[in-house]
């Protein structure tokens, strides 16, 4: 449906509808538009780059030619030019070349429609100049007929050049390709045609062999940059339809895990960057695989702690891609921060740990567990104009607490039983011997987080996952200070009773755990200027 069409269509609706039907033609149109976007950076840039080629072509032909007859230029440069129609057309092409360098240069924002002119330009000063460049040909072919073959060759080379490159270089459908390949090769042939039509030949003299070599090489080149013009075009639609998924156009890979994939992607009409997690058919092993993805989305969806990710929208695709799409977090993980600038000072650590437990105290009471707390699954950065908030993501394993005041029949636990699900490096004990687990699971794995961030690796880090997994039930980590690490005793005290073996001994809320962790921040507050500071260092080096 053109514009004008919708337009006319969002006018016919009632009063009462007309917002929505506003939103959705809208919507519509943009979706079409954004492809012709698209397309105009692209051209901009492609014919950027082929105008800058064909010019240095077109400069160094003149210039070879000025060097190789170089007394006959120093005489009269002008008549030079025009005696040589060749390489004066060719300096003509230089400038005209030139202009659309110009006029495509990034700083430029040209129309489409004047692309497509621009376009023309490049393309037809070059094939007058082909032209041109043979005209005495046929003159030499009747003198030397053994070397037919070879200036037919000559003859060929510059018109298959110029097809192929048209052909890679500028996006066009298969079609419109054809046909600008369609005037090369009738261009290619005036020059022979002009001079049959103007040359009495006779059989003997005309050089068939040159005619009919010229006329496969180009034939097969024609035939070459249209076939390839025409995969480019599929290849380019199926990268566009692999990009959208529903109102989001994915745009470059976020990172990957064993519940998906994620992506930074865009909304269509509100502009709105998002990322976007989903998991094709494919990568599914069962319907179960399936059911917690989802479980995930609905899970996330009921949270609305500022230190939750938000999830805006989920559905399906039409090739079965599941798909959810979340706020974009630009900022850097916990493993990301901890790897590679060391374990966190105290109090940046409480500070942190304080906004998880914010996040998992809603999600404990309405009854989810997240079962998955991990450095990787905590984004930090900037939010509102606040450094350092926290993000608590992947809420893929969350599984509804058993006795938690939200939990369903429809929530119960998708996992059968003897499966492990977790990070062996955070796993409580619960978990690893693979019960059901609570509140005081996240607790646990919460304590193990708080243990990796002060010490710059996990409890049991170096040991092989079985090997962790039995550490977990049966060992006490090794104290904080042992790693030559100076951590309050207060503060080391809090993570140890999170890391207790047995779920009664630990705290009995992440509640509580705020509380302490409060007393702590008191002692060594992290603010705002120490944020600041930290992130402003970071800078030079991202």
């Amino acid at each position: 449906m053109r514009f004008a069409q919708l337009h006319r269509a969002s006018r016919t609706h009632l009063f009462q509808g007309r917002a929505a039907t506003s939103f959705r033609v809208a919507s519509e149109v943009d979706s079409r538009l954004r492809p012709l976007r698209e397309l105009e950076v692209e051209l901009r840039r492609r014919l950027h780059r082929v105008a800058l080629v064909a010019l240095a072509t077109a400069t160094s032909i003149v210039a070879v030619g000025v060097a190789l007859d170089w007394a006959r230029f120093r005489g009269g440069p002008l008549r030079f030019l025009v005696d040589r129609p060749f390489h004066g057309w060719m300096l003509a092409c230089a400038i005209s070349l030139g202009v659309v360098v110009g006029a495509t240069s990034p700083r430029r924002r040209p129309g489409l429609r004047l692309l497509r002119t621009l376009e023309w330009i490049t393309i037809l000063p070059p094939a007058t100049a082909f032209m041109l460049g043979v005209r005495r040909l046929p003159g030499e072919l009747t003198s030397a007929p053994e070397y037919r073959l070879v200036f037919a060759q000559s003859a060929a080379a510059p018109w298959i050049w110029a097809m192929l490159m048209y052909a890679v270089f500028i996006p066009n459908t298969w079609r419109r390709c054809a046909a600008a390949i369609g005037l090369m090769v009738l261009g290619a042939a005036i020059p022979d045609l002009a001079v049959v039509l103007t040359h009495a030949w006779t059989p003997a003299t005309v050089g068939w062999e040159y005619l009919l070599y010229k006329l496969i090489l180009v034939g097969c080149g024609a035939a070459s940059a249209i076939y390839g013009a025409y995969r480019i075009d599929m290849l380019r639609q199926d990268t566009l339809a692999a990009r959208q998924l529903g109102q989001y156009v994915l745009t470059k890979p976020l990172g990957s895990g064993g519940m998906g994939e994620v992506y930074l992607a865009e909304h269509q009409f509100l502009r709105r960057p998002c990322a976007v997690k989903l998991i094709k058919p494919e990568g599914a092993d069962d319907e179960r695989t399936l059911a917690r993805f989802e479980r995930e989305v609905q899970a996330t969806a009921t949270l609305t702690h500022p230190n939750t990710v938000q999830v805006y929208d989920y559905g399906r695709s039409e090739d079965g891609t599941f798909y959810y799409a979340m706020e974009y977090l630009p900022g850097l993980s916990l493993e990301q921060i901890v790897d590679g600038h060391g374990p966190l000072p105290a109090a940046r650590a409480v500070h942190i740990l304080l906004q998880l437990c914010g996040a998992l105290g809603e999600a404990h009471e309405r009854g989810i567990v997240h079962r998955d707390i991990k450095p990787s699954n905590v984004i930090v950065g900037e939010r509102g104009g606040r450094k350092d908030v926290a993000k608590l993501l992947d809420f893929g394993l969350a599984a509804a607490a058993t006795a938690g005041p939200g939990a369903t029949p429809s929530s119960g636990r998708l996992t059968q039983a003897g499966i492990l699900v977790g990070t062996p490096e955070f796993m409580s004990p619960e978990q690893c011997a693979g019960e059901d687990s609570g509140p005081a699971s996240d607790i646990y794995s919460l304590g193990a987080l708080a243990y990796y961030l002060l010490v710059g690796r996990s409890p049991f880090a170096g040991r092989s996952p079985a090997q962790m997994l039995a550490a977990h039930l049966y060992e006490s980590p090794k104290p904080m200070r042992e790693h030559g690490v100076a951590v309050p005793e207060a503060l080391e005290a809090v993570v140890g009773r999170c890391l207790a073996k047995a779920a009664e001994e630990r705290f009995a809320s992440v509640s509580a755990i705020a509380a302490a962790l409060d007393e702590c921040a008191d002692d060594f507050p992290w603010t705002q200027d120490d944020a600041r500071r930290w992130w402003a260092a970071l800078e030079p080096f991202r």
